[in-house]
């Protein structure tokens, strides 16, 4: 049986993948957002 090295977070459930993908979903859409927004608010 091999050991999986903790991460610090239960890598055995794969609701934590869900997790941690819709939070870096969140995070991408945001930066993305700001990033197309900003030169727009810039510009009026």
């Amino acid at each position: 049986m091999t050991s999986v090295p903790k991460v610090g977070f239960e890598s055995d459930s794969p609701y934590t993948w869900l997790i941690l993908l819709a939070i870096l979903t969140v995070i991408g859409l945001a930066m993305g957002d700001w990033q197309v927004l900003r030169p727009q608010l810039k510009r009026t």
